[in-house]
């Protein structure tokens, strides 16, 4: 099984070195895992030699969707761009696990990552916390995401032109 860990266009090496800790990278062997790939922005992690799993890293790529998709489990920061690639990736059930970065802008990301955690979307947490929310997000039935309704911008971009009008 395989895990995708993105910090998007950003730099957040405590959710890198979190995944890389010890503790972690032990409960995701447990869970089962035997591949780690982790876009890791500008940071430049140190990889422990005694891994228990195949850990590979990497910068930036113009699009993450085919490494969403691969994933059956999918850690991310909390960004909303990274959430909603996250959440509407075809390619069948994966687990998803939402990493607050507290440093960013007002902490916007905490209050998403929560939403998303009491609607069952997903799991979140803060980078001290994930190697618990890994086992928690394996304990539990995440709710899908909702299909998103391309017809249904326009149409209210429509209603609120012609109606004001």
């Amino acid at each position: 099984m395989h895990v995708f860990v993105t910090v998007g266009t950003t730099t957040f090496p405590s959710l890198v070195d979190a995944v890389l800790s010890p503790p972690t990278l032990t409960q995701l062997a447990k869970l089962g895992y035997t591949s780690l790939l982790i876009q890791a922005g500008t940071y430049e992690p140190t990889i422990p030699s005694n891994a228990p799993l195949s850990v590979r890293t990497f910068a930036y790529a113009p699009s993450l969707t085919d490494e969403v998709e691969r994933a059956h489990l999918v850690v991310t920061h909390a960004g909303a761009g990274c959430l909603l690639e996250a959440l509407r990736a075809p390619g069948g059930e994966r687990k998803l696990v939402a990493v607050v970065n507290g440093a960013l802008m007002d902490n916007h990301q905490r209050e998403l990552a929560l939403e998303l955690h009491l609607r069952g979307h997903l799991v979140s947490c803060e980078p001290e916390s994930l190697d618990q929310a890994l086992a928690a997000v394996h304990h539990i039935t995440l709710v899908p995401f909702p299909a998103q309704a391309k017809d249904r911008f326009p149409s209210v971009l429509a209603q609120v032109i012609f109606d004001a009008a």
